[in-house]
C-alpha cells in the first residue's frame, strides 16, 4: 500500500512543488519509514521533480530534523507547520504591496499550493485563472477558486494588451534573487507581455524554493525566467 502512495505523488501531473511535498510530508507522516527508507523516497523524488527546488531544499530538511528529533513523523509535521506559517507570511507581504485587492483583476498560471491560498483569501473584482497547456493545471487551480475564470492560454496575452489585467500572479520552482526563476513554460511570454504593458507581476514563493544557482532544467515543462523591472518576487521573509 505504502509503495502506490508514494508511485501517486512521483507521478503526479497536477500539483506545483510545493503541494507534492505537502503531500510527500503527509505520506511519511502515515508510514513512518525507517531512515534508509526516507533517503530512498528523497532521492526518487529528487530525480523526479529536478527542477522543483522546494522539492529538493524541503526533504533536505526533513532528513536534518528527522536525524534532530529522532522522530521522522515528528519531523514531517514541523515542516508542513513551517510551510503553512510561510503561505501566511508570503499572503501578509503581498496585502503590504497592494493597497486594494477588491478593485483588481488578476490574471495567473498553473496550479500553486500557495497561489490558492492567496486567491482563496483575497477578495479580487475578478481572477483569470490560464489552462496551462500543457498539461492543463490550471483547471485544477480553477477548480478551488470561487467565481474565477478559466481562460485558454492565447488569451491572455490579449486580456493584458486590452487593460483589463491590472496584475498577474505566479508561484515558481526556484528562484535566484536578483536573477531569474524557474516556472512553467508559458510563464516567460505572460511576463514579457506583462513588461510591455507596465503591469505588474508578482512572484509569490517560500524561501525553500530559493538557490545561488538555479538547476539546469531538463524537462520541456519548464522554462527560466529572467527577473525583470515589472517583476517582485513576494517570499516570506519579513518585509522591512
Amino acid at each position: 500500500m505504502s509503495n502506490l502512495m508514494f508511485e501517486k505523488i512521483l507521478n503526479d501531473t497536477t500539483n506545483g512543488s510545493t503541494d507534492i511535498l505537502f503531500k510527500f510530508l503527509e505520506f511519511v507522516r502515515k508510514v513512518n519509514p525507517k531512515m534508509d527508507e526516507l533517503l530512498v523516497y528523497i532521492d526518487d523524488l529528487n530525480k523526479k521533480y529536478y527542477e522543483m527546488l522546494v522539492i529538493r531544499n524541503g526533504s533536505q530538511r526533513l532528513f536534518e530534523y528527522s536525524k534532530k528529533f529522532n522522530n521522522i513523523p515528528e519531523a514531517a509535521l514541523i515542516l508542513q507547520n513551517e510551510i503553512t506559517a510561510y503561505n501566511f507570511q508570503i499572503l501578509k507581504n503581498l496585502q503590504d504591496q497592494i493597497d486594494t485587492f477588491y478593485d483588481k483583476v488578476s490574471l495567473t498560471i498553473s496550479n500553486s499550493l500557495t497561489l490558492q491560498f492567496v486567491l482563496q483569501d483575497l477578495d479580487f473584482k475578478e481572477i483569470y485563472i490560464m489552462r496551462s497547456m500543457p498539461g492543463g493545471e490550471g483547471i485544477y487551480l480553477f477548480d478551488k477558486i470561487p467565481n474565477s475564470h478559466l481562460i485558454e492560454d492565447e488569451r491572455a496575452a490579449s486580456l493584458i494588451r486590452s487593460g483589463v489585467v491590472d496584475l498577474v500572479l505566479m508561484g515558481c520552482d526556484g528562484f535566484k534573487p536578483n536573477h531569474s526563476f524557474i516556472n512553467k513554460i508559458g510563464s516567460g511570454e505572460l511576463c514579457d507581455a506583462a513588461e510591455e504593458f507596465d503591469i505588474p507581476v508578482y512572484i509569490l514563493t517560500n524561501s525553500l524554493k530559493e538557490t545561488v544557482k538555479l538547476p539546469k532544467i531538463k524537462s520541456n515543462l519548464f522554462e527560466e525566467v529572467p527577473l525583470t523591472s515589472n517583476i517582485r518576487v513576494i517570499t516570506d521573509s519579513p518585509q522591512i
